[in-house]
């Protein structure tokens, strides 16, 4: 139910720098309950589950962060980009 919820995070995460954790989490979560409704109500392939999680999951993500911002207080967080210039 959640494989492609986060597949999804981990994408947006690692292609799209203005995806923070917090908008993360929610999405995972929200994404999860869109999996349920899907399972429930729709009757498609299994493979399209994870479909349907991964890209709701990126949505909401990049919604998320635009709507919350960033945490001030984990603005210190560890990348490439921040390392120093050699």
């Amino acid at each position: 139910l959640f494989a492609g919820g986060l597949g999804g995070i981990f994408l947006a995460g690692i292609l799209m720098p203005i995806v923070y954790g917090q908008a993360a989490i929610l999405a995972l979560i929200l994404s999860g309950i869109i999996q349920y409704g899907v399972k429930s109500y729709t009757d498609i392939h299994l493979l399209l589950y994870t479909f349907t999680g991964m890209i709701s999951a990126i949505i909401l993500s990049i919604l998320f962060s635009y709507f919350l911002g960033q945490n001030k207080a984990s603005a210190n967080a560890y990348s490439f980009r921040q390392l120093p210039q050699q």
